[in-house]
């Protein structure tokens, strides 16, 4: 019987794993868009006078926490697998956190911009009670 449901589990997740990359035979010449844009210094030279950019979308902290910390935080901060965060209010002290990690917590400075750490640190300080 374990047997079976370790069999019948493996290939649920082969399916899955094969359904999700999977390619559905879409070709596409466009290259993806950079998760982040950086705001030109001043507009291109292109640009029409009076007309402008809408600027890029500011980072959401709320996005950047559900993708990366609630997994281990919990959706709320109040703890998962890892430690409660909930009611951490030192905005510093969360981005130095994130930024180098902490004991077990991995460090996410090579993985999120300066921007993206900020906005969670600051959503973390300010909206999880």
């Amino acid at each position: 019987m374990p047997r079976l449901i370790l069999a019948l589990t493996l290939a649920a997740v082969l399916a899955l794993a094969v359904v999700a990359c999977g390619d559905d035979g879409a070709t596409t010449d466009t290259p993806s868009a950079p998760a982040e844009t950086a705001l030109p210094a001043s507009p291109p030279a292109s640009a029409s006078p009076g007309v402008t950019t809408a600027p890029p979308a500011p980072i959401e902290g709320a996005e950047v926490y559900a993708a990366y910390c609630a997994g281990c935080h919990g959706a709320d901060g109040k703890g998962g697998s890892s430690a409660p965060i909930a009611g951490e209010d030192d905005t510093a002290e969360i981005n130095r956190v994130v930024k180098n990690g902490y004991e077990s917590m991995p460090g996410f400075g090579d993985t999120l911009s300066a921007a993206q750490i900020e906005a969670v640190s600051e959503y973390v300080a300010n909206e999880l009670k």
